[in-house]
């Protein structure tokens, strides 16, 4: 059995010699250190810039700069000898320094380094804590392999240096391997922190903590001790010592304790040729662990269906709505197009297929605001096939459609259609726990604060139960659902495995707005545009008005054009009491409020409110104004700004994004409003429709965001607390309503938030679509009524 190399020069050579020969070394593993960093650099993009190579590989860098340090020291030494003439005194300082370098473990770390897969960090530092008020304690681990999934540390003690430590810790030279006794006293020995600890047992004691706080796939990561300089089987007292060790992990942390001579482990495997190390520290293929079927989350479809995914559009394009679209725009143009770089790569080969609640919330959004072109390729992804069709031929029929209706190369192998699955339900996960086909931890991902809606969990519980992977551009949800079922502290024991997903790092909204032939003309590649023809559009076909022939790619569109009309999955109607009757109360108490308004003679309505471009009719943004005239005790009380609104002592209030002064704000409300949307998980604001860009509360409180979204369940009960606010300020503000803001004094505002209730959108919708608007408000504060006979 191969036993671990000894790095160092010839002890039998002059120190000079010696030096220079170590700065020989380091030089060669700087220069592998250079090839490494560059085939780093060298990985394709997927959905955006790949990480630079100290970004992808925390401390690398730091290694990289210990071990250039070790050689200018080494060079100062060799530079002395030509200083010096007594060489027998110069000999002597060197030796020192030379028995006092870290060299033969770097080199010792980057030996082993060559003989791993998937490196992701080196050198990294974890601080813990020993009890609730114990000091923190760093556990440094030298390397990162398997995505995550090793810790390892190289122990570089020798024999005789542990004989010493053994001595300096206690150890109980008399004791047998199995005396259970003798061995329950020397494991108190070796958890005991002193500065006499043995090194490989604090070792072990400061990883295994550390990585109980760590996770890697809902799973704490491995901790492997590798010792090259220790080998079993020589001596007694060692091995029963490394058995120890061994012990010091537990059922939530594996512990590996390796020594040279250990079998089928790493200090005995053959470092591979150098090329072949770097392939295999290198990760190019960023999904190569997927399942050959894919779940696919509502974000991707959105994403796979834009008409903004299928042209080349620059950061300049009048066609980008926000900055976060032109951020994308510009990284597409540097990097590539996100649909060739992550997504098509990602689902291409595989079976795919969703759940119900995905293709239906997708479905009513590019239904209700897609383009022509966008339902088209919805019609593509999702139509089924028809009875007795060949399913190669009209998987082929589809990527031609597509690809007529696409700037870029569809894959030959894109498994069109989608296929439509059953979800799970809070009652079959239960279920599913109960006989053991779900571990418990899947409880926690439906339950009530989880985070996840109504969407996202039957998509992810449905992945968990098949087995297969998840693709979601959602980030929030995903990092939701890992947060989840790590915070409940179940380990997944035994053969459970946690969900597979993946983020995709690709959004995009959809159009909106009809895209001419000159938009298609304007915003496609030209073939000088490009430094290869990878992209080429050659055969597409997308020139305005070309009619003259047709290509196969064009027929398959029309036919998909013409035929566009799939609709929503129906929703069940759920029984009408839950629903109408509070909105009939409301309705009921509204009605008295303005009868009794009536009776005082309002006249006229009029606000001050600084008016808004209206991009969204699903919106919070500043209701429209009667033409009716109203006097307000204070007029612009919170200025026009942010800054002028805090400095005039203003309020941000999250129920209807207004800035208030305290007179018009209702403190009580605002909390209670947070609570019931907390507990309905609703309480979610983002910057993009689709979800991908999440707001904290903090963020939103500065009263800075303006054309936020929020949900339809936000959104009405927005309204009903509007309608609460208008009474609560009627019965508290004294005859001149001095309570009442611009806002909720408009009618327009009552009218719409009746229209949201009664006639646009089932209950089903609440927490799903995000099409609402939110804009912030400066309106007038305090009604002035006026006399009707003046």
């Amino acid at each position: 059995m191969a036993v671990f190399p000894s790095f160092g020069p010839d002890p039998s050579t002059p120190l000079l010699a010696q030096c220079n020969q170590i700065i020989d070394r380091i030089t060669i593993l700087l220069s592998e250190l250079d090839q490494l960093k560059a085939a780093i650099e060298r990985r394709p993009a997927s959905g955006h810039k790949p990480l630079s190579w100290n970004q992808a590989v925390p401390g690398l860098g730091f290694f990289e700069r210990l071990i250039i340090s070790e050689r200018k020291h080494l060079e100062k030494m060799v530079a002395a000898y030509d200083e010096d003439d007594d060489v027998e005194e110069l000999d002597s300082r060197v030796r020192l320094r030379l028995d006092a370098s870290n060299y033969k473990f770097y080199e010792t770390v980057w030996e082993i380094t060559k003989r791993c897969e998937d490196l992701t960090g080196m050198r990294r530092e974890l601080t813990y804590k020993t009890g609730p008020k114990g000091k923190g304690v760093n556990a440094v681990i030298d390397l990162v392999v398997n995505g995550g999934a090793d810790w390892i540390k190289v122990v570089t003690t020798t024999e005789r240096r542990l004989f010493y430590e053994m001595a300096d810790a206690g150890w109980d030279w008399d004791g047998e391997d199995g005396e259970k006794d003798a061995e329950e006293a020397m494991m108190e020995v070796l958890k005991d922190e002193t500065e006499d600890s043995i090194e490989v047992a604090k070792v072990a004691r400061h990883m295994v903590a550390a990585a109980r706080t760590s996770y890697q796939d809902y799973r704490r990561p491995r901790v492997r001790i590798l010792m090259s300089r220790i080998e079993e089987g020589r001596n007694e007292q060692v091995d029963r010592l490394l058995g120890l060790v061994r012990r010091m992990g537990d059922d939530r942390v594996e512990l590996v304790v390796e020594t040279a001579n250990s079998p089928g482990g790493i200090l005995t495997h053959p470092t591979p040729p150098f090329d072949e190390a770097v392939r295999r520290l290198v990760n190019t293929d960023y999904f190569r662990d997927f399942s050959d079927t894919l779940n696919v989350d509502c974000s991707v479809f959105m994403a796979l269906a834009s008409d903004f995914s299928h042209m080349r559009i620059g950061p300049d394009s009048e066609l980008l709505r926000c900055n976060q679209h032109r951020i994308d725009a510009t990284d597409e143009v540097e990097n590539g197009p996100r649909l060739l770089t992550t997504l098509y790569p990602a689902m291409r080969g595989r079976n795919l297929v969703c759940t119900r609640e995905a293709a239906d919330t997708f479905l009513k959004i590019v239904y209700g605001i897609g383009t022509e072109t966008e339902k088209a390729r919805t019609g593509i992804v999702f139509d089924p096939v028809e009875a007795g069709a060949d399913p190669e031929a009209e998987r082929s029929r589809r990527v031609a459609a597509l690809q007529a209706l696409s700037t870029y190369p569809v894959p030959e192998d894109l498994r069109l259609p989608v296929e439509v699955v059953g979800s799970v339900s809070w009652d079959d996960a239960r279920r599913m726990v109960e006989e053991g086909a779900l571990p418990g931890a899947a409880l926690a991902v439906g339950r009530s604060g989880s985070g996840l809606n109504a969407m996202n969990v039957p998509s992810f519980l449905y992945g968990w139960k098949a087995g297969v992977t998840t693709i979601t551009g959602n980030w929030e949800a995903a990092k939701r659902l890992r947060g989840v079922i790590e915070e409940e502290g179940r380990e997944l024991e035994g053969g459970q495995v946690g969900p597979l997903f993946c983020w995709i790092p690709f959004s995009c909204s959809m159009a909106r707005q009809a895209l001419t032939d000159g938009d298609w003309e304007k915003n496609r590649p030209r073939h000088d545009e490009h430094d290869d023809d990878s992209y080429s559009d050659d055969d597409l076909n997308l020139e305005a008005g070309d009619t003259a022939s047709h290509t196969p790619n064009e027929d398959a569109s029309k036919s998909l054009l013409t035929s566009t009309n799939t609709k929503p999955h129906p929703h069940k109607r759920r029984r009408e009491c839950t629903t109408t009757r509070p909105t009939f109360i409301l309705t009921i108490l509204l009605s008295a409020l303005l009868g009794a308004l009536s009776t005082f003679a309002i006249i006229s309505l009029l606000t001050h409110t600084k008016p808004t471009t209206n991009r969204n009719a699903n919106t919070l943004a500043s209701p429209s104004h009667d033409s009716t005239t109203t006097t307000f005790l204070s007029t612009a009380p919170c200025g026009s700004t942010p800054s002028e609104a805090r400095a005039a002592g203003c309020i941000f209030d999250l129920i209807s994004f207004n800035w208030l002064p305290p007179a018009c704000h209702d403190a009580a409300l605002a909390a209670d409003f947070e609570a019931e949307l907390e507990a309905a998980g609703m309480l979610s604001w983002y910057e993009d429709m689709e979800r991908t860009r999440p707001l904290g509360r903090a963020q939103i409180m500065t009263g800075e965001y303006s054309g936020v979204y929020v949900s339809l369940g936000y959104h009405l009960r927005h309204c009903t607390a509007m309608w609460r606010r208008m009474h609560r300020a009627i019965m508290e503000g004294g005859g001149g309503l001095g309570r009442v803001d611009s806002y909720i004094w408009s009618y327009h505002h009552t009218r719409h938030c009746e229209e949201m209730l009664l006639t646009r959108y089932n209950e089903s919708d609440l927490g799903e679509v995000f099409t609402t608007e939110v804009r912030i408000k400066y309106p007038d504060c305090g009604v002035v009524l006026q006399d009707v006979t003046s």
